[in-house]
């Protein structure tokens, strides 16, 4: 496993929602806590060396390859939630690793969704979180400042939601970055989420592998 900065605000139990240490999984996974999905050809999900692989080598552009937490695939938040999760990346490809909340059970254009983002671009790599509606239906969008990181490092990052205004809160390596409360924080109390591990490829070039480790899950003790 990683070690990195915990990014734990406040005073948190029985959160570990998957570490992949489990042996039984190396090189595949907990088909009882992830389902693979997105609109990747082929997309692969391997626990390895005590993290998990999820390997997007799509050759179209804009391609996606999930592990959706089938505890909380298509939940309302009604206390106090947070997630976490360490991430780093391998491979040649350019596009984002990503620990997020969506509103769309098939991450299909024009839904909403909360992201952090480890990115690997041509001319930069770093991080950020961010909310909006996906193009196509409003304007929405909220992003926290870039950060600079150095290349194959791991990097923990954290989202918060309060639910009594929908106010979301975002850590980067135990730091807070920003919170707010998105427009559309009345419906997003109603609406069905579902939190996901994505390894999102922007170009049809190479292979590009979301590294993720110690997901954790829970409610904020109050």
């Amino acid at each position: 496993d990683t070690s990195v900065v915990d990014a734990t605000s406040t005073s948190v139990s029985d959160s570990l929602y998957d570490n992949f240490d489990n042996s039984e999984f190396v090189n595949s996974y907990n088909m009882q806590l992830w389902r693979l999905a997105g609109n990747a050809s082929s997309p692969k999900a391997q626990q390895q060396n005590g993290s998990m692989n999820i390997i997007n080598s799509n050759s179209q552009e804009n391609s996606a390859a999930v592990l959706v937490a089938r505890d909380y695939d298509g939940f309302v938040i009604d206390t106090p939630l947070f997630i976490e999760a360490d991430l780093s990346y391998a491979g040649d490809g350019m596009g984002n690793i990503t620990l997020g909340l969506y509103n769309s059970k098939t991450l299909e254009w024009g839904d909403w969704s909360s992201e952090c983002n480890f990115a690997i671009n041509s001319d930069s790599i770093g991080g950020k979180c961010f909310d909006h509606k996906w193009t196509g239906q409003s304007n929405n969008y909220f992003e926290t400042p870039w950060i600079e990181f150095n290349p194959n490092t791991w990097h923990n990052f954290r989202i918060e939601v309060d639910p009594a205004q929908f106010t979301i809160t975002y850590f980067i390596d135990g730091t807070e970055v920003s919170s707010h409360i998105p427009g559309d924080s009345e419906l997003l109390k109603q609406t069905d989420l579902q939190i996901a591990l994505v390894t999102w490829k922007d170009s049809s070039d190479g292979t590009l592998s979301g590294l993720f480790d110690n997901v954790q899950i829970g409610e904020i003790a109050q």
